[in-house]
């Protein structure tokens, strides 16, 4: 409908002027926002992060990986003095010779 629509003004403007003006039969009608894609933000940021700043996402992540390395490994220091429970003993314990009656009333 718009096609014809400007089909025909551009045909009146011609015939008034009496200019030679192009038609516009070989070009064709875009309609631009039925074209377009939609994307949300989270897209556009993960399309942003990994293909402009791929290099910088690999290294802040190796640089988190190596800490979480470091500090797992730290934390695994077996000392003599650190206090552990010990599983076993805990789930084989007699718990009716645990448990004292203190006082009736």
């Amino acid at each position: 409908m718009h096609w014809k629509n400007l089909q025909t003004h551009l045909n009146t403007y011609a015939s008034s002027v009496c200019l030679d003006v192009p038609t516009l039969d070989g070009v064709y009608y875009v309609i631009w926002p039925h074209s377009m894609e939609q994307t949300t933000t989270i897209q556009t940021l993960g399309h942003v992060v990994y293909t402009y700043y791929m290099v910088f996402f690999l290294l802040a992540s190796i640089v988190l990986l190596i800490a979480m390395i470091g500090s797992i490994v730290l934390t695994m220091h077996k000392g003599v003095l650190v206090k552990r429970q010990d599983v076993f003993e805990q789930n084989t314990r007699d718990f009716s010779k645990t448990l004292h009656k203190i006082k009736s009333l």
